[in-house]
């Protein structure tokens, strides 16, 4: 049998996603996309409630946990569908279906964090960390009270910074 000249072989990018489409792979890497982009731009408030379980073609199967969410969340379709094309970079999906059923796990994917403005680092003088305590003396300790704090403290920042400009 005469041997092939190297120029006859086929490149690999056309050879691969033959075998990977046979395993299922291709769409196992697109969905962890999806889901990224899920909880980059959905949010994991929504993810308690409803996750991305396949990608059909160009259609993304949403399993939603309960009835009232279900409705509420077929409303919001077109939104998440503009918001998850947007982030994965092109129409990427053309249609979201929904659907009524038990959660899948949450897969393993890392999100990058974004990194915090300066302004949030910023030192504060004593007198304001005195005030907000004042302020917030009828609360008890508690996250409640951290929370209000932390608000608290990067709304005077924030004002600081608008002064400043």
């Amino acid at each position: 049998m005469p041997r092939k000249k190297p120029s006859q072989f086929a490149p690999l990018r056309n050879i691969l996603p033959k075998p990977l489409q046979r395993l299922g792979l291709v769409e196992q890497v697109k969905l962890k996309r999806v889901w990224r982009a899920w909880l980059e731009v959905i949010g994991s408030h929504i993810t308690q409630y409803a996750r991305p379980v396949r990608l059909n073609q160009q259609t993304l199967v949403i399993r939603v946990s309960e009835q009232a969410w279900l409705q509420e969340l077929t409303f919001h379709r077109e939104r998440f569908l503009v918001k998850l094309n947007k982030a994965l970079g092109h129409n990427f999906i053309d249609y979201i279906q929904m659907e009524l059923g038990d959660l899948p796990p949450m897969p393993r994917i890392s999100i990058p964090r974004q990194s915090r403005p300066k302004w949030m680092d910023a030192e504060m003088p004593k007198e304001w960390e005195q005030e907000i305590e004042d302020r917030l003396s009828h609360i008890p300790e508690g996250d409640i009270k951290n929370t209000a704090r932390r608000i608290m403290a990067n709304q005077l920042k924030l004002n600081r910074l608008a002064e400043s400009k």
